[in-house]
């Protein structure tokens, strides 16, 4: 049988078989190559992928951190209000205009008025102490503020000020500041300082004048947006407002009559160092002349009393004086007689139907006992040319007859300077007083005037200038209130010097509206118990954030409280201006009467900053 000679000699016993063909190795390393190779690429690929998202993450960071930056430094802006841009009148809470270029670098524009297109521009950096600030793809920070939040503006700021910017519909936000991110097609930068907004952003962050930004990113656009709202900015305005009333009503408790020396009053008997110290009588909430009432203030959040320099405030005071020599008598038409300006017990003589009648003039003050000369008004002021010293002037009037004549006496009395503060009593607010005998210093001037109407028209007007007063010569004004002064909005000289004195802005920017008080019983005038004697005090709820409960804080013998911006997330929401103290407080810290208050983070239903007063 035949046999096949090709598999009888691969079936040989000691015959080695043939491995592949040299073709097929070729083939084989072929593919091995190519898979090497395509390893090879994929690493490549694979290597340049996570490069490309490193660097962006790392860009990212960059701009988070520079975004981060500028808003801490536009609030601690707000918060410290101490620069070119702040009056003494502005106070906290105001932020700078941007920068909108054509000045130094990092400067911000004086302009920066929605309605002119120029909320948005550069981020101030040199005017907020900073280097420039970039995002990660080397473009300058962009910043927009609310027109009523500038520095410029001459509105009042305070937590019911409005805010007018908006990102995708979120509105009452007081800046936003944008990170432009890379050039977008048809974007030209001009390294050397263009500040077309369109060249930088995109959207409505590009648009001018009209308060709306977006945070979106999309293939047309590639700004990152971080915003400041209103109740962020106002918290630190706040914590600035309660620090210095704070300091205002600690100073006042220490020494209400300014004359302590190291700590010792020296009307006090050595026992009784700081026999007078006390907090003010406060102002009732439903105040609307700031003055405060004997026993407001330890039963139940009141508001401050407040007396604004220059400003006539409604004064019950009493006068007396004998000046029989000094002086410079003027006089002018049918003139009060002389006798009435040189003393406060006078005689004079009016014709009625061609007789002379008198009509006596006698002042209530007796002795040492002050009674209530009239209703009238005092103005106290900054004297001129002694910036720590006051001026006082206080007007009064009342009508009488003599025969069938219906007369209107009035009278003025101006005092530059010489004037000596009283502590609060348990009866009485604090006052100002002049209540000079034999010792008038000299060069201080001082006047009386007197002037007699009868009808609405002016008979005759007297006046008496004197610079000192002679032997056995007195004057006194008594029972003008002077609380807690707070200079005029237009003035521009420093605030006073006198125990309790407020910042000038206080006033101007309408904060009186948003502080309320509470101090325990034994804080108040003429008080006799020891600290925390009478009720013990108040209770503090204390809840930091992050914290689920609260912890009880005992022993608190003050406090002060700021409302932030009104919500509407309460039942029912909070409209102002208002007397109840729900329109103001939330919580614990709206409830009348309560000897518990709380502190917590900001929230939805809660925005109250408190401080404890430690007098």
């Amino acid at each position: 049988m035949p046999t096949n000679s090709r598999r009888t000699r691969r079936s040989e016993p000691g015959r080695r078989a043939r491995g592949p063909s040299p073709r097929a190795q070729r083939g084989v390393a072929l593919i091995l190559v190519m898979m090497v190779m395509f390893a090879a690429s994929s690493f490549v690929v694979l290597r340049a992928l996570n490069v490309a998202a490193t660097r962006e993450s790392a860009q990212r960071l960059v701009t988070q951190q520079a975004l981060a930056e500028a808003r801490r430094a536009l609030i601690g802006y707000a918060a410290g209000y101490a620069d070119g841009e702040h009056a003494a009148t502005k106070g906290p809470g105001f932020l700078p205009c941007p920068d909108h270029g054509g000045g130094t670098p990092g400067v911000p524009a004086s302009n920066c008025l929605t309605s002119a297109g120029r909320e948005t521009g550069r981020l101030p950096y040199h005017t907020l102490g900073l280097t420039e600030l970039r995002d990660g793809s080397g473009a300058p920070l962009w910043y927009a503020v609310s027109e009523r939040f500038r520095a410029p503006a001459t509105t009042p700021l305070n937590p019911d000020t409005p805010a007018a910017l908006s990102v995708d519909g979120r509105d009452q936000l007081v800046a936003v500041i944008i990170a432009p991110g890379a050039a977008l097609p048809g974007q030209v930068r001009d390294v050397a300082g263009a500040h077309a907004p369109a060249d930088w952003l995109e959207g409505e962050n590009a648009s001018v004048g009209d308060g709306r930004f977006t945070a979106q990113v999309s293939a047309t656009g590639n700004d990152t947006v971080l915003a400041i709202t209103r109740g962020e900015l106002l918290e630190a305005a706040q914590k600035v407002v309660l620090a210095e009333v704070g300091h205002a009503l600690e100073a006042y408790h220490r020494d209400p009559d300014g004359d302590d020396v190291d700590g010792a009053d020296p009307n006090c008997a050595p026992a009784a160092p700081a026999c007078d110290d006390a907090m003010p009588w406060l102002a009732p909430r439903t105040t609307t002349t700031w003055q405060g009432v004997v026993g407001v203030g330890a039963d139940a959040l009141a508001r401050l009393p407040i007396t604004t320099l220059g400003q006539a405030a409604a004064a019950a005071f009493s006068a007396a004086w004998s000046i029989p020599t000094a002086g410079v008598y003027s006089a002018s038409g049918a003139a009060p007689s002389e006798a009435c300006l040189r003393a406060s017990d006078c005689t004079q003589s009016y014709v009625v139907s061609g007789v002379e009648q008198p009509y006596i003039f006698k002042s209530p003050v007796n002795g040492s006992g002050v009674a209530s000369w009239s209703v009238g008004s005092c103005t106290v002021d900054r004297a001129v040319d002694e910036p720590h010293g006051l001026t006082l002037a206080c007007t009064t009037s009342f009508a009488f007859n003599v025969g069938a004549r219906a007369l209107r006496r009035s009278y003025r009395f101006d005092f530059d300077s010489n004037l000596r503060l009283f502590s609060p009593t348990a009866s009485a607010r604090r006052t100002l007083r002049v209540d000079a005998q034999d010792s008038w210093p000299g060069g201080r001037a001082a006047s009386i005037t007197i002037t007699d109407t009868e009808g609405g028209a002016t008979l005759g007007t007297a006046r008496l200038r004197f610079d000192t007063l002679g032997p056995g010569e007195a004057m006194l004004v008594r029972n003008v209130p002077f609380e807690l002064e707070a200079l005029d909005a237009d003035k521009l000289v420093p605030a006073a010097e006198s125990p309790g004195a407020l910042p000038p802005w206080f006033v101007a920017q309408g904060w009186p509206q948003h502080v309320f008080v509470q101090y325990d019983a034994s804080l108040a005038p003429a008080a006799t118990a020891p600290p925390c004697a009478v009720g013990g005090c108040f209770t503090l709820r204390l809840r930091r954030a992050g914290e689920a409960g609260f912890v009880d804080q005992t022993g608190v013998a003050g406090v002060v409280l700021t409302g932030g911006p009104a919500l509407t997330t309460t039942a029912p929401p909070q409209t102002r201006p208002s007397v109840a103290l729900e329109d103001y407080l939330e919580g614990d810290n709206a409830a009348l009467g309560t000897t518990r208050f709380e502190r917590r983070p900001r929230a939805d239903d809660f925005n109250d900053q408190l401080r404890e007063l430690t007098p």
